[in-house]
């Protein structure tokens, strides 16, 4: 198990925390927070001395992929969608996102779900780092062509490998 560089406490936030995860995410739409938590999504935290440093969410429920894409998935049975993490500039390189990530698979992993499922985009190495040390694997890339307003997905290949 990984631990973060610096002692942080994780929990699930709600609803009542939104000023507070407002402040750390100041474009977050309290509007599409509150949709998030109405439909069963989960939000983890992560605390240092008690001041809110990082958050991701996860849904067992039909996703929107990402708003670049516009691409929605349905997850199979027993399967968990990860998503839209965001460590404080400050506390970035620490693991505090694979301690989160960790501690998510713990937590689903113990309510029965089997497969945990994320998307990354290929330029966000950060992220895909992340998700590599708490054992993701990259599956299929998905490729699009956009042209103004219109989209095309093009096939994609049936499993990548990690450059």
């Amino acid at each position: 198990m990984i631990s973060p560089r610096v002692d942080v406490t994780i929990d699930c936030l709600d609803d009542t925390h939104m000023a507070e995860y407002l402040q750390l995410q100041p474009k977050g739409q309290e509007s599409l927070i509150h949709n998030r938590f109405s439909h069963g999504h989960a939000c983890f935290a992560a605390r240092y001395e008690g001041r809110l440093i990082a958050v991701a969410w996860a849904t067992p429920h039909r996703v929107n992929m990402s708003p670049y894409v516009s691409l929605v998935m349905s997850l199979p049975d027993n399967s968990i969608y990860f998503y839209e993490s965001f460590t404080e500039p400050g506390f970035r390189g620490l693991s505090i996102q694979v301690a989160l990530c960790a501690h998510m698979m713990r937590y689903f992993g113990a309510k029965g779900f089997q497969r945990a499922v994320t998307g990354v985009v290929p330029e966000n190495e950060p992220s895909r780092r992340v998700y590599a040390q708490c054992g993701f694997q990259p599956y299929k890339m998905i490729r699009f062509v956009m042209a103004g307003p219109y989209r095309r997905l093009l096939p994609a290949a049936s499993r990548i490998h990690d450059r």
